[in-house]
């Protein structure tokens, strides 16, 4: 009878153990799965509270208090001061927990960073963005008034109720388009000279900053080649608007200073929008000598942003200026800003946005309504 030999071992090694952030990310998933909105509200306020030294330091005795709302009204957060004079903030539960953006729910680092984002917008100069609202109608005024002249001399009438929901699209255009564009710029440059925030790794190893990619890829960058041909999708109202002109300026120079290392391709008008340069003439502040010189200088697209909205940058600052901005760092006064930017940025944009209306309207037929209900879906999104 053979030796009973002994069974060989079926131990499995166990797997390496999860890292703490990776335990941590599991149980975020599964608590957003379960959905339970005091659980969520109750993680993020957590996550805001942890952050408050930052937040302190970045924005000292301006830092609000801060709550959730689920007001649709508030789309991402709304800043105010209350009775005691104190600033406070309603963020809106949506927003961070992704359904409003239609996108993953925010992680940790991702929404200490758009509150900052909205914290920054709030410093930066509230009462200038408030007016920001009649500029833009007044912008879609005139736009909208050239637009009917040039109808009109084409035996086209559009009724007074037309021409009102037109103007409340173009509104949009400037408003959450060109301007919000620019303001976001800023922001997220002047978040940027965090170190938990900063785009050089090499000096902030621990820095967040990946994070906040990955949630601009999801939520403004889905499409990165925009070259086609977009003035024969112009008919008959089958395109998206990421194809009209003036909407991918305003995604270029996002995405040119959000993801530079991506790129993004245009159609051949906005390229040489883009390529444009700019005569400035400005006083240079000259410390040394005791009073500012005037001075006249060329500056393309990229400059004109470097300058006036990136403290990270070394470009020079033109313009009525204040030694340091929000965070330390180089700064142009956002009334000063925009008055730059207004004479050079914005025409062209007026520029690329106007050939788009006209090109939208040369075929519009005054007695299809189902036309023009396109044609506003179009401009609405």
């Amino acid at each position: 009878m053979p030796p009973i030999m002994p069974t060989q071992s079926s131990h499995v090694a166990a797997p390496e153990a999860l890292s703490q952030e990776e335990l941590e990310n599991q149980e975020f998933l599964a608590m957003h799965k379960r959905g339970d909105q005091k659980e969520i509200e109750g993680y993020y306020s957590k996550v805001l509270v942890e952050a408050a030294p930052l937040f302190d330091s970045y924005a000292g005795v301006m830092r609000p208090q801060f709550e959730f709302t689920t007001d649709p009204s508030i789309r991402t957060a709304a800043f105010y001061i209350d009775q005691n004079n104190q600033p406070r903030v309603k963020i809106s539960y949506d927003y961070f927990n992704g359904k409003f953006l239609k996108v993953d729910p925010l992680n940790k680092y991702q929404a200490v960073h758009e509150y900052l984002h909205e914290l920054t917008h709030f410093m930066d100069d509230s009462d200038f963005q408030r007016s920001l609202s009649n500029k833009c109608n007044e912008l879609a005024s005139v736009l909208v008034d050239k637009l009917v002249v040039k109808m009109k001399q084409k035996g086209v009438q559009l009724t007074n109720g037309k021409v009102s929901r037109l103007q409340q699209q173009i509104y949009g255009f400037y408003f959450s388009g060109y301007y919000n564009s620019i303001l976001d710029i800023f922001v997220d440059h002047n978040i940027a000279t965090l170190p938990e925030y900063s785009y050089d790794l090499a000096k902030n190893p621990n820095s967040k900053s990946e994070e906040i990619k990955k949630l601009k890829r999801r939520v403004l960058f889905k499409e990165r080649d925009l070259s086609g041909d977009n003035k024969a999708k112009f008919r008959p109202y089958k395109f998206s608007r990421s194809s009209i002109s003036s909407t991918q300026y305003t995604l270029f120079l996002l995405r040119g200073e959000g993801l530079p290392e991506e790129g993004m391709r245009v159609t051949e008008d906005v390229q040489e929008a883009l390529s444009k340069s700019y005569k400035i003439k400005y006083q240079r502040q000259e410390a040394r000598r005791g009073f500012d010189v005037p001075v006249e200088v060329e500056m393309n697209t990229k400059e004109m942003i470097d300058s006036l909205a990136n403290p990270n940058s070394e470009a020079e600052l033109i313009g009525n200026t204040r030694a340091k901005n929000l965070n330390g760092k180089k700064d142009t006064n956002i009334k000063y800003r925009h008055e730059y930017l207004d004479t050079t940025l914005l025409p062209t944009f007026t520029e690329l946005l106007e050939k788009d209306m006209e090109g939208l309207l040369e075929d519009y037929d005054p007695a299809n309504d189902e036309m023009f209900e396109k044609l506003m879906e179009i401009l609405s999104v």
